[in-house]
């Protein structure tokens, strides 16, 4: 008699026990992921759009739009995320703030992009 209120106990115990969930995002760490996503795409997307066409921005340098200014415009993309992998990785609570900076220069290079396209 014993062993099946040892059963009894134990499937009980089981059916009480808090299955461990996972630890929730403090940091915003998906958010961000998609920040980076939604830049990277809005870059492409302006680099597509700029392709062939008179360059006006003097950092990427004057002339047409093609492999030389892709690369650094990919380059200058590619540096600012790897300063806030950077400096996510000291301090995980600035996260949040770069996804909003992410968010914002997605949207004006988007802006951009549309309106290269418009002016084709």
């Amino acid at each position: 008699m014993t062993i099946p209120i040892l059963h009894a106990t134990m499937a009980l115990a089981l059916g009480c026990a808090q299955v461990p969930q996972p630890a929730p995002d403090h940091y915003g760490r998906r958010d961000y992921n998609w920040s980076v996503a939604a830049l990277v795409a809005a870059s492409t997307a302006d680099g597509a759009a700029s392709w062939g066409r008179q360059e006006l921005n003097p950092i990427l340098g004057r002339g047409r739009f093609g492999a030389r200014q892709a690369g650094i415009k990919t380059g200058i993309t590619g540096g600012a995320l790897l300063v806030q992998w950077l400096a996510c990785r000291r301090h995980p609570g600035r996260r949040s703030w770069f996804t909003w900076v992410n968010v914002g220069t997605a949207g004006a290079m988007g802006a951009a992009a549309g309106r290269a396209l418009k002016v084709r």
